[in-house]
């Protein structure tokens, strides 16, 4: 259900307005970007090095001639496919851990913890690294690096709220009216965290 009271306070934030259409043109401006880029990104121009904005190049070129608007763009959309699959993948990999382990309980418990400690004991961009020079550099490496490295920061709050959740007393009416454990996660325990994944998904 649409919270519309939760929506008015936020229109009347104007940074957050701000922030939102900010968001917004970046991803139009992706997603649009054959549409909207004016010259190839890599087109080297050597007789306008460091030429300052103007109507043709709106930000100007660099040091070997290279439209900087088209560049921005084309980099822009690179960003943003890394961010949205990092970000997916890595936050349904917290979400598996997070919830096996509070509700799994006993060995199951210790042992994910014990694996989470060994992920958060390595540096994940030097780690991310390190992968990537054995596969092969490049986006697709990137992104399985951040994957398989970037969870770890939010499983233990997703263990946290579910052991939380796990004592409410709409948890037990549940579990009393017969209710399988599935269910229960699903529908009750799940929709819970959404509110911590969504502002660890956006920092």
């Amino acid at each position: 259900m649409i919270n519309f009271r939760r929506l008015k306070r936020f229109a009347e934030h104007r940074l957050a307005l701000f922030g939102l259409m900010w968001i917004l043109l970046l991803i139009i401006a992706t997603v649009t970007t054959p549409a909207i880029q004016r010259y190839p990104m890599s087109k080297v121009d050597l007789t306008n090095r460091h030429a300052p904005p103007s109507q043709a190049h709106w930000l100007g070129k660099d040091a070997i001639g290279r439209d900087m608007w088209s560049r921005t763009i084309h980099g822009a959309r690179i960003s943003l496919l890394v961010v949205a699959i990092s970000v997916t993948g890595s936050a349904v990999i917290r979400t598996i851990i997070g919830t096996l382990s509070a509700i799994g309980g006993g060995v199951m418990d210790i042992l994910l913890q014990r694996l989470t400690e060994v992920f958060m004991s390595l540096p994940l961009y030097v780690t991310a690294m390190v992968l990537m020079a054995i596969i092969n550099p490049g986006i697709w490496p990137l992104m399985l690096a951040l994957v398989i490295f970037g969870w770890t920061d939010t499983a233990r709050v997703i263990r946290g709220e579910m052991l939380s959740i796990r004592e409410e007393p709409y948890v037990e009416a549940a579990e009393a009216y017969g209710s399988s454990k599935a269910r229960i996660i699903l529908k009750h325990a799940l929709p819970g965290c959404i509110p911590s994944l969504l502002v660890n998904a956006t920092l």
